[in-house]
């Protein structure tokens, strides 16, 4: 992993600060402390709360799509990209995260061209290092 850049991290703590306040759907990131940044990746850490569970008590999946949609875009920002719009979002789902968790959320941008992003999300449960879930985006720009 290259070294963390000290702009690009200070970039995606400015807009994870945005993040807090807000009232709108972005809000629900207002609780992910950034971990890492460098060129083309960016990771933060969530911990799971009742505001983030279905009603089994693990992450919702529909957070989990929205939070690969912010993510792959803060990875975007923070290496002075435009945010761009989406064109296609997928997430696959390995196991659930349960409340009381701690994720770490790493994104990348897989490719940056003129007009197109492809990014990537990966999920991991912090203690363990088990994969929660993966997410592919793809942005135009």
């Amino acid at each position: 992993m290259a070294a963390n850049s000290a702009k690009q991290l200070a970039k995606l703590g400015q807009c994870l600060q945005k993040f807090c306040k807000t009232t709108d759907f972005n809000r629900v990131m207002a609780k992910a402390v950034p971990v890492a940044c460098t060129k083309n990746t960016c990771t933060v850490e969530l911990a799971i709360d009742t505001e983030h569970a279905n009603t089994y008590g693990t992450l919702h999946g529909g957070l989990t799509a929205s939070l690969v949609d912010t993510m792959t875009t803060m990875a975007l920002v923070a290496n002075d990209s435009p945010p761009g719009v989406s064109v296609e979002l997928s997430v696959s789902y390995m196991r659930p995260a349960a409340v009381g968790s701690t994720l770490l959320i790493h994104s990348e941008i897989v490719k940056l061209g003129k007009s197109m992003a492809f990014l990537t999300s990966e999920f991991r449960d912090k203690e363990s290092g088990k994969l929660i879930a993966t997410g592919k985006h793809i942005k135009h720009l």
